[in-house]
């Protein structure tokens, strides 16, 4: 997702200094220490790090294309 700092607003992404004006990417990512139940990494996504508070979306993150029906086989009839 492509955001950028709205004006006359400051805040921290990545331990970085955010400043009006500044555009930059938020993408999901693992979680370095945390695990879940089942001993998995915990997916920090793109929507729990947005801040509505200093962020302004200015290209939403695309949705995953939904897998389309397998092409069948050619089969001839002639050919055996």
């Amino acid at each position: 997702m492509k955001v950028r700092v709205k004006e006359g607003e400051t805040g921290f992404f990545n331990n970085r200094l955010m400043k009006e004006g500044d555009v930059f990417v938020i993408e999901a990512k693992t979680h370095s220490v945390k695990k879940d139940d089942k001993g998995n990494p915990v997916v920090i996504s793109e929507k729990d790090q947005f801040s509505n508070k200093w962020m302004e979306v200015i290209e939403a993150p695309k949705a995953k294309a939904k897998p389309g029906p397998k092409p069948k086989p050619d089969i001839d009839p002639t050919e055996e």
